[in-house]
Formats: structure tokens, C-alpha cells, sequence
């Protein structure tokens, strides 16, 4: 069961940051459906776990947030916002 779940199915992570506040706190668990990933196009707003970058620290394996922009919006900061 482990090995067609966890690849395929479902997986849990840990929240190790305050960057999804008021969403997520540290210390959180989350359970994410990775046949949904794979089978419905994202939404704006949904909470998304992806590969962290190279430069990211050896120990962020995954990212976890919010997708705010969707292929071909332009997203643009304005004094910090």
C-alpha cells in the first residue's frame, strides 16, 4: 500500500515557516492529493507543494504555497504588495 499511495496518491508535509500565515502555522501537517495534481488544471489560490529551487537551503526539500498567478498573468510588487 506504502509504495502506490505515497508516490501516487497522497502524501503528508510539515509546515516548517510562517509563510503561509494566516493559512498555515508552523507545526501544521497537511495532506496533499497528488492524483488531483495530476488530473484537474490549478486554481488561483489553491496551496500548491512544489520542488524547491537549487539556491534554496539543503534542508527546504519542497516548497509550499499559494499560486497567485496562473502561465501568461504578469505579476507585479508595488511598494512591497
Amino acid at each position: 500500500v506504502f509504495l502506490v499511495v505515497r508516490p501516487f496518491l497522497m502524501q503528508s508535509y510539515f509546515i516548517p515557516s510562517g509563510s503561509m500565515h494566516p493559512t498555515l502555522w508552523e507545526g501544521d501537517h497537511i495532506i496533499v492529493n497528488k492524483w488531483n495534481y495530476r488530473n484537474t488544471p490549478l486554481k488561483r489560490g489553491e496551496v500548491i507543494v512544489f520542488r524547491a529551487p537549487q539556491e534554496a537551503s539543503p534542508e527546504e526539500k519542497e516548497f509550499i504555497k499559494r499560486l497567485i498567478a496562473l502561465p501568461g498573468d504578469t505579476v507585479e510588487v508595488n511598494e512591497g504588495y
